[in-house]
């Protein structure tokens, strides 16, 4: 039987609408919510903030943690947050989610090494795509690997021990290289990490870094209070991109640095606040969206984590 012109156009319409239902009938699951993790050298507190924040926002939560010295602040890819105690040596608290103002510790990780046996001034840490934990051991001169996992209350072993000068800072990238703070320039150690092999331009005392959703890296001078962004692909010894003065930043002394799914950056000025940027528009001129304050009575915003 030969169908008549309409009806196969009509058969070919309801093909379509169907097949759209099909493609489109499925309700997207909506993204959890965001928190920023803010750390306070000062009193040893961790603010949490919701996000999308402003200028306005106050910590939802406020944990005394009775740590005296907390600078970096990450999340592990199990979702523990994980904060640096520069005391010597050196000790990581993983905290549980959720945090709450009455949470305790659920792992205390000692940073030891061999000669010598302390960590000092190991500021900064980084896990990488394989779980291995990176510390930067500015005091002696040398990034520190240890294998995870980590729970409980250990001292692991390390498994690298590589020289770097004041290694202040260490991320990792999905692939596993290695962006390291040394000195007055930001080094790149390819995977899997066993020495320096590229050096990007001279800064004066970079610190604060951080690795955007397209590879381009971010860097803010403790020194000047500059920020700068170095494109993807991040080539050996590449220049800035972008470098946005002080003038415009309003920042002092820039610690640490961590990104939403929105593209803010948020920069911590061990100062009484977080300096929020958008990096969709950021530019040679870019000042903050806005300035999200410290409670009263903290004075160095270190750490910065979202989750």
């Amino acid at each position: 039987m030969r169908l008549h012109p309409l009806h196969v156009a009509f058969a070919a319409v309801a093909v379509i609408w169907l097949s759209a239902c099909s493609a489109s009938g499925t309700t997207p699951t909506p993204l959890a919510p965001q928190n920023l993790y803010a750390v306070d050298l000062t009193t040893g507190k961790i603010f949490v903030y919701s996000l999308p924040a402003s200028a306005s926002s106050v910590p939802t939560v406020t944990l005394a943690t009775g740590y005296t010295i907390l600078y970096d602040a990450e999340f592990d890819a199990n979702g523990t947050l994980w904060v640096d105690n520069d005391v010597n040596p050196s000790v990581l608290h993983g905290f549980a989610l959720p945090l709450t103002s009455s949470s305790v510790a659920a792992s205390n990780v000692t940073l030891t090494a061999s000669s010598p046996t302390n960590t000092s001034n190991a500021f900064s840490f980084t896990f990488d795509p394989s779980g291995n934990l990176w510390v930067g051991d500015a005091g002696n001169g040398r990034l520190l690997g240890y294998h995870g996992p980590f729970s409980g209350t250990i001292s692991p072993a390390t498994f690298a021990n590589i020289a770097i000068a004041t290694p202040y800072n260490v991320i990792s990238d999905g692939a596993g290289n290695l962006y390291v703070t040394a000195s007055n320039h930001v080094a790149r150690l390819n995977a899997p990490p066993t020495a320096i092999n590229a050096n990007l331009s001279v800064l004066t005392e970079p610190i604060a870094m951080l690795l955007d959703t397209a590879g381009n890296l971010y860097v803010g001078d403790f020194r000047n209070g500059n920020l700068y962004r170095y494109n993807a692909p991040i080539n050996d010894g590449a220049t800035p991109a972008i470098t946005d003065l002080a003038a415009n930043t309003t920042l002092t002394s820039p610690y640490y640095m961590a990104l939403d799914r929105s593209g803010n950056l948020y920069v911590s000025d061990c100062s009484t606040s977080i300096k929020v940027f958008a990096t969709a528009t950021f530019s040679s001129t870019s000042a903050p969206a806005y300035t999200l304050p410290l409670p009263a009575g903290s004075n160095c915003s270190t750490g910065l984590a979202i989750h």
